[in-house]
């Protein structure tokens, strides 16, 4: 018995490293064409290099928490789809530290729209590969909720709507920060289309307010309109998580997106 613990030990970590080896390829892989991309788009070098600090910072988190994932063996074709979102968001995020007037908005409009496009691909392939994980799944909220962040900031920052534009991009993690007060809001939710389809629709609009020719106007009804539907939709899994039942467990995978 004792050996047999040992060797399902043994396996479990060897898992954990392939896994974990996958992730770093694929980081590895993808820093030259962050950096090149980030060269061609970003304004001056400063922004350049505060953007590959912030692809180190996100190469870290994710390599942490893959050290710690043991129920998977390859990182998969889903999350490398996601990781290509982590760094296109990385790159929009560069174009925070630069002047407005020096930013190339079609640009920065148009890696948001490819973020947004792969952002059904990876649901795809995870169904396609059976590749379903709560890691999967985790992963490709918190892409999300970095992509709306840094899309609600260049917004506001750029006073094409007034600053409650970040409201859009701050819900996600004021809820996370409500759960550590309150542990029912931790709770799993169950899968829904109408928050997949709301978190689409809110990237969308954000991209759209980017655009040179979207007046302020237009972007202030666009924009308004998109976080009042998130916030319907934070306040329906507000209501679940307060006043519904208690599962056991609620599963949350990839494939379900």
């Amino acid at each position: 018995m004792y050996r047999d613990h040992l060797t399902a030990t043994g396996n479990r970590w060897l898992r954990v490293s392939a896994f974990a080896n996958d992730a770093r390829l694929m980081v590895a892989l993808t820093a030259l064409p962050v950096f090149l991309l980030g060269a061609v788009v970003l304004p001056t070098r400063n922004t350049l290099f505060l953007t590959m600090a912030m692809y180190g910072l996100a190469a870290v988190a994710l390599l942490f928490c893959a050290a710690r994932t043991g129920q998977m063996v390859r990182f998969g074709y889903a999350n490398r789809v996601t990781w290509i979102r982590v760094a296109l968001t990385v790159v929009i995020a560069g174009a925070l530290a630069g002047a407005p007037g020096l930013v190339n908005w079609w640009v920065i409009a148009a890696l948001a729209g490819v973020a947004l496009a792969l952002d059904g691909l990876d649901g795809y392939l995870a169904r396609r590969f059976a590749a379903c994980s709560a890691f999967g799944a985790r992963f490709d909220m918190e892409t999300d909720a970095a992509l709306i962040l840094v899309l609600s900031l260049l917004i506001g920052l750029s006073d094409k709507t007034g600053l409650w534009i970040l409201a859009a991009g701050a819900l996600r993690y004021l809820f996370v920060a409500a759960g550590w007060i309150w542990p029912r809001l931790m709770r799993p939710l169950p899968y829904s289309a109408f928050r997949r389809a709301v978190c689409a629709i809110q990237i969308g609009a954000l991209l759209i307010c980017l655009l040179p020719v979207v007046t302020s106007n237009a972007a202030t009804v666009i924009g308004g309109s998109a976080l009042v539907m998130l916030c319907l939709s934070f306040g329906r899994d507000i209501l679940w998580l307060v006043a519904g039942p208690v599962p056991e467990s609620v599963p949350i995978a990839k494939c379900q997106n």
